[in-house]
């Protein structure tokens, strides 16, 4: 339940749970991953295309020479597509994490950073900054930080190089929900285009 101070002050208290954590990473999944992911999905055919194509001209040179091409080596077809593909999902996973959209995900695999978001959170939330108290501990961030606030209807989000997860539930009503979000919509943008929106 948040407790608006004055018209210029929120206090919201609430804990995050893994639900939270999955709506967040499908979010920011769809908003700009898949971009990335895309492009990735098409640098891995294209190791697989090359593998296909090294293996092809080692075949068409064995057998320009008139030599004899063994059946078993056709093998090393698949082997080097199987090989590029596995090579550009690793890459891919270390970079980026898991290939998989985060909503047929099994709540184990929410990674190290996500674990310790899970729990209390106790924000201060004013026109001249965000102060944060949470699972990991406290810091108080200005609004030049963040660098946009969306919101899915469900979730707030505050992008920066932290992210910033505001449930529905922590408001009393979707009215304050909607004053929250107007509030910190133009105290970010006072602060970083020097209007408000």
């Amino acid at each position: 339940m948040p407790r608006s101070l004055d018209a210029a002050v929120f206090e919201l208290d609430y804990a995050l749970d893994r639900e939270d954590l999955r709506d967040y990473e499908s979010y920011s999944w769809s908003r700009s991953r898949i971009l990335v992911r895309l492009v990735h999905g098409l640098f891995i055919l294209m190791l697989a295309a090359f593998g296909l194509l090294v293996m092809f001209l080692i075949h068409q040179t064995v057998t320009f020479f008139g030599l004899d091409w063994p059946a078993e080596l056709n093998l090393l077809y698949v082997v080097c597509a199987v090989a590029a593909v596995f090579f550009g999902y690793e890459q891919t996973k270390s970079r980026y994490g898991t290939w998989l959209p985060p909503d047929i995900l099994k709540p184990d695999d929410l990674d190290f950073d996500q674990q310790l978001a899970l729990g209390k959170w106790h924000l201060t939330v004013s026109e001249s900054n965000i102060a944060i108290r949470g699972p990991i501990g406290e810091a108080v961030r200005e609004w030049s930080d963040v660098t946009t606030i969306e919101t899915n209807g469900e979730l707030i989000f505050f992008y920066a190089d932290f992210g910033l997860i505001v449930p529905r539930r922590a408001f009393s009503s979707d009215a304050e929900l909607q004053r929250f979000a107007s509030a910190v919509k133009r105290w970010h943008a006072r602060a970083v285009h020097g209007n408000e929106t």
